[in-house]
C-alpha cells in the first residue's frame, strides 16, 4: 500500500476511534470525582453493560490515539516537537491501557464480591482503584492536549492556515487549564470539560479529515 493510502486509511481509524470513544463514553455512568467514589459505587454497579461499553471506548481510544500518533507523518518540519507531541499521543494511550484492564478485568469482579460479603476492606479497595483511575484518566488527557500544542507548533506556515495553527495552540492549553481548574471545582467538572477539552478535540478531528484528505508526502492540501 502507498505511503499516502496508508495515511489515508489512518485518518479513517482516527475517526472512527473518535466516533466511538464519544458514542460509548455518554453512555458512561457520569463519574469524575476521583476524591469521592461513594456513589459512583451505585452507578456502577446498576450498569447493565459496563464490559462491552468499556470494550468499545478502549477500541475507541485506541484508534483515536494511534492515528494520531501517525499524523505526525503529515508534518515535514520541526522533527523534535512532532515526535515528541506524537509519543505524547502514545504515553497517553498507555495509560489509558492501563485505566481500562482495571476498568474492564477488575471493576466488575470487585463490584460483585462488595455486594456478596459488604466488605469494609473491599470497598476500601474500590475507593483507591476507581480513585485512582479517574484521576489517570485526566493526566492521560493532559498528555493528549499536550501533544495537540506541540503539533500545532510544528506544523508547517506554508501549508496549514494560520487560524488551524493557532487554534490547537490556544485549544490545547485551554484544555490543560481545564483539566486543572476540574480537579479544584468538581461540582463544575461537566460543564467545565465540556467548554475546554471540547476544541482541542474537535482540532484533533480536524487533523485527522486532513489525513484523509492527503495526497502525497508535499502536496497537502488543508481546503
Amino acid at each position: 500500500m502507498k505511503g499516502h493510502l496508508q495515511i489515508k486509511l489512518l485518518g479513517v481509524i482516527g475517526i472512527i476511534g473518535s466516533v466511538l470513544f464519544v458514542l460509548f463514553t455518554i453512555l458512561h455512568p457520569p463519574t469524575f470525582n476521583p476524591w469521592n467514589s461513594t456513589d459512583t459505587f451505585e452507578k456502577v454497579s446498576h450498569h447493565s453493560f459496563w464490559v462491552i461499553d468499556h470494550i468499545f471506548i478502549t477500541i475507541g481510544l485506541v484508534f483515536w490515539l494511534v492515528g494520531l500518533s501517525a499524523a505526525k507523518v503529515v508534518i515535514h518540519e520541526h522533527g523534535i516537537l512532532k515526535t515528541v507531541g506524537s509519543s505524547m499521543f502514545l504515553l497517553s494511550l498507555g495509560i489509558w491501557i492501563i485505566i481500562m484492564t482495571f476498568e474492564i478485568g477488575i471493576i466488575p469482579m470487585l463490584v460483585h464480591a462488595i455486594e456478596q460479603h459488604q466488605s469494609e476492606v473491599l470497598l476500601t479497595f474500590w475507593f483507591v482503584i476507581f480513585g485512582f483511575g479517574l484521576l489517570a484518566g485526566y493526566f492521560a488527557f493532559i498528555f493528549t492536549w499536550i501533544g495537540v500544542l506541540l503539533y500545532s507548533l510544528a506544523l508547517q506556515k506554508e501549508k496549514f492556515p494560520k487560524w488551524f495553527r493557532l487554534s490547537g495552540v490556544w485549544s490545547s492549553l485551554l484544555g490543560v487549564l481545564g483539566i486543572i481548574i476540574s480537579l479544584l471545582y468538581m461540582d463544575y467538572v461537566i460543564i467545565i470539560l465540556g467548554l475546554t477539552s471540547g476544541p482541542p478535540f474537535i482540532w484533533t478531528i480536524i487533523l485527522l479529515r486532513f489525513m484523509m484528505r492527503h495526497k502525497s508526502d508535499h502536496a497537502i492540501h488543508f481546503s
